[in-house]
């Protein structure tokens, strides 16, 4: 860098001066960022169809985000046998690409599709069947939390003592953190085609889950079978929400079946709503991370690091600064988690930026926190980006009082706030970022690979050795 005591340098000598080569050096850009309070991650859920005597029935895939996004999502999938099934004559092997795209109005993506695999009725005596859908070639900046999702082909056969069997079948889908309302669909199949009309009574109820918060749809009614139809839908919607809780179920009861000799068989069906929030082993120590873009891009390798010994809570802002980020924080904190992790700051670093007082309110809101971990911020690379940016004089020179260190007095409040107390450490990314930035990011800022390598490993050892929660 140029010294302080020089009093005007051109900005092509300062960049050719610095330590790193700025033609690699990509300028301070936020990445694509979901609308919700971490990143956008993608699930496979589950369902239940029986198969029937004739025709074809319908599974009904759930296929989820986390949240909204405000880009496009694709992802790309394959249906596939497991177990005893066969594409020749238990199901089609169907694939394709979900394209989750954003809406004009809102600039927001859905947060649910369906994949929806056609199922061959028989008459054969044998046992359940499943089939797997396969997700692949996500959209980059999309943490894929459930990339294969198995679902059950039930056997009714043999059947033939009744005209007709009425089955429900379950699903499961992943409860969104923010944003849209969740569509499921519950089957209700027939074994086989009436002649004539069929119905069957439906009440839903809470298992764990309550209604208006959980989910939502009718909670009573009766559903119509027409002659020569097999399947009917449950239609209810999965309510969003950013409370850390256990996965709920609703349940779903059939009765009073009339017409054609229908009978009820499985008369009880579940629709289990899987909890977003806190992610990883099960009845594990909580952990909240919190961070911007940087963060964001290392989200899988963090969670892939943390998730086998802790349950995580990760949220990654892309181009948020230390205030942004604290509503997130304080949500987190608010769930009682064991340690937090806070990346945050890179994007304060920005001329007359007023960081210090948001600095102080995050660490304040800390305090409940047994263990807290500070992760700092490579300080070249931020310094620089903003001295460029901070023309004061807008004569296009770097003058005296243009030069920023914002991104070291940063650092130092939060060396600061770890040697005021023993419940807060520090993750030194700027001291290997100042000689390894080539090789540990992608632009001088977000971590490539081995960055995120880095980042998830020293998380984990951090974790592990200040705060002792595993």
């Amino acid at each position: 860098m140029a010294t302080r005591t020089v009093r005007s340098v051109r900005r092509n000598r300062l960049a050719a001066g610095c330590i790193l080569a700025v033609a690699t050096i990509a300028a301070l850009a936020p990445l694509p960022a979901s609308a919700g309070t971490r990143p956008v991650s993608i699930s496979v859920g589950s369902a239940t169809v029986w198969e029937g005597n004739s025709g074809t029935r319908t599974l009904n895939v759930p296929v989820t985000l986390s949240y909204p996004a405000n880009f496009t999502v694709k992802a790309d999938y394959k249906v596939v046998a497991s177990s005893s099934s066969a594409t020749t004559t238990d199901f089609k092997a169907v694939t394709g690409t979900l394209t989750f795209t954003a809406s004009a109005t809102t600039g927001l993506t859905p947060t649910a599709k369906t994949v929806a695999i056609p199922v061959y009725s028989d008459g054969v005596i044998e046992p359940d069947e499943s089939v797997a859908v396969v997700l692949s070639n996500v959209t980059a900046g999309i943490t894929v939390a459930s990339a294969v999702g198995v679902s059950t082909i039930k056997n009714d056969d043999p059947n033939l003592i009744y005209g007709q069997q009425i089955q429900s079948g379950s699903a499961s889908i992943g409860e969104s953190d923010a944003g849209n309302a969740e569509p499921v669909s519950i089957p209700v199949t027939l074994s086989q085609a009436a002649s004539a009309q069929v119905t069957v009574a439906y009440k839903v109820t809470g298992g764990t889950a309550t209604a208006g918060k959980d989910y939502s749809g009718s909670t009573s009614g009766t559903l119509t079978f027409p002659a020569g139809t097999i399947q009917k839908a449950i239609n209810l919607s999965v309510l969003p929400d950013a409370v850390d809780e256990p996965d709920e179920d609703v349940v779903i009861t059939l009765s009073n079946a009339a017409g054609a000799l229908a009978v009820v068989t499985q008369p009880t069906a579940r629709l289990v709503i899987e909890s977003g929030e806190f992610r990883g082993l099960s009845g594990g120590p909580k952990v909240g991370v919190a961070g911007d873009s940087i963060t964001f891009v290392s989200a899988g390798a963090i969670e892939a690091s943390l998730m086998p010994a802790y349950r995580v809570w990760l949220s990654g802002q892309p181009g948020f600064t230390i205030a942004g980020v604290q509503p997130v924080i304080t949500t987190q904190v608010a769930a009682g988690p064991a340690a937090m992790v806070v990346n945050l700051g890179t994007n304060d670093v920005k001329p007359n930026t007023a960081w210090k007082a948001p600095f102080d309110t995050m660490v304040a809101s800390l305090q409940p926190v047994a263990c807290v971990e500070l992760v700092n911020i490579n300080a070249t690379i931020a310094n620089y980006f903003a001295t460029l940016n901070n023309d004061i004089n807008g004569n296009k020179l770097i003058d005296a009082n243009e030069i920023v260190t914002t991104a070291t007095d940063i650092n130092a409040a939060i060396a600061a706030a770890a040697a005021a107390n023993p419940r807060v450490h520090v993750i030194d990314w700027n001291a290997a970022t100042a000689t390894n930035a080539s090789s540990l990011t992608s632009d001088g800022i977000h971590p490539n690979a081995a960055g995120q390598a880095w980042l998830a490993s020293h998380i984990r050892a951090a974790l592990d050795t200040d705060c002792k929660v595993a």
